[in-house]
């Protein structure tokens, strides 16, 4: 079954130039029929990912006659000029409207891993519209989540401020219709958003996946588990990656004004390193074998090896056998 029936080299044009594109009828009708089913009968049977705001969010797992991933990462190659092999898959949801969802929600941008968000629309009341900010205040959102950035910005920095006179497109779309534009950079939301339901597909090529919602993040860690048995596994040949799950590493200072390293993952608490740890991860860049970062280091190799185990074992780095971002 296709998910996309839409030419997306058609629209690179646009998408180049004004950083957003509305495909009418852009999903297939198998897919699009498949969708409708699946929310009026089993959408509340899904895996709950959250509620966000006014909507239930619902992990959505393709049947095996759809290659999500495959067609996804070639759609937005297609349409971006972003390599498919570099993509990751962050979010897959299903979006379910409350009824009782405001008429005019604030703007928003979505999490950091939301470098492309694809929008297919299922169900859309007439008067529902998705009303994008693509030309004022498009720094980037580099919180992992929507909330996170919306507490850190001052009263005056709320984008319900800093928006009025901004111009906004508003697109009315239609069930089968496919919108994409660059979630975590560009403001957004909902106008009338009581009752819609959306599929909402969301990746990057810069290798994150907080929700591990891409089915090769969960191999990655098996691999590096498997390889980091014992007390003296072989790292030869290794190439270390960033975690998936890596939200940030940053030495910080506490009362006492001493600086410490420490490394977050998505949803765990903060767990220090040592400064060796430190000069490890930023040295990482998901290309480069083992030894040869170790040998640029400058460091006792064995000492290396070990720092390297703590940091796979506590999640912060994954290890691949060869050189790549592949699993």
């Amino acid at each position: 079954m296709r998910i996309f029936q839409a030419e997306a080299e058609e629209h690179r044009a646009h998408f180049e130039s004004q950083g957003w594109v509305h495909m009418p009828g852009g999903c297939s009708e198998e897919f699009l029929g498949h969708l409708v089913a699946l929310a009026r009968h089993e959408a509340r049977t899904l895996e709950l990912a959250g509620h966000r705001g006014s909507k239930d969010q619902f992990r959505y797992i393709p049947p095996p006659d759809v290659a999500l991933r495959d067609e996804l990462f070639g759609f937005v190659s297609a349409l971006s000029g972003v390599a498919a092999e570099s993509l990751t898959l962050s979010e897959c949801h299903l979006n379910v409207y409350d009824d009782d969802a405001p008429e005019e929600p604030p703007p928003h941008k979505d999490r950091y891993a939301s470098q492309f968000t694809v929008g297919i629309s299922v169900d859309v009341p007439s008067e529902s519209s998705l009303v994008l900010y693509p030309y004022d205040h498009r720094e980037l959102n580099r919180f992992f989540t929507s909330a996170q950035l919306r507490e850190s910005l001052d009263p005056d920095e709320l984008p319900e401020v800093v928006l009025q006179g901004s111009e906004e497109v508003e697109i009315h779309d239609r069930p089968g219709d496919v919108v994409v534009f660059p979630g975590s950079s560009m403001w957004h939301h909902r106008r009338h958003s009581a009752n819609p339901v959306f599929l909402y597909l969301k990746c990057n090529d810069f290798d994150c996946d907080p929700l591990q919602e891409d089915d090769d993040t969960a191999l990655r860690r098996k691999q590096t588990e498997s390889l980091v048995v014992g007390d003296d596994p072989d790292l030869d040949g290794v190439t270390p990656v960033l975690s998936r799950r890596l939200e940030w590493t940053a030495p910080l200072a506490g009362r006492d004004w001493n600086e410490r390293y420490f490394a977050k993952l998505w949803e765990s608490s903060p767990f220090p390193l040592s400064e060796v740890d430190y000069r490890i991860v930023r040295a990482i860049d998901g290309r480069t074998e083992w030894g040869k970062i170790a040998a640029a280091l400058g460091h006792d190799h064995h000492v290396l090896d070990l720092r390297l185990l703590r940091l796979a074992r506590r999640g912060a780095v994954d290890l691949l056998p060869a050189p790549g971002l592949g699993v």
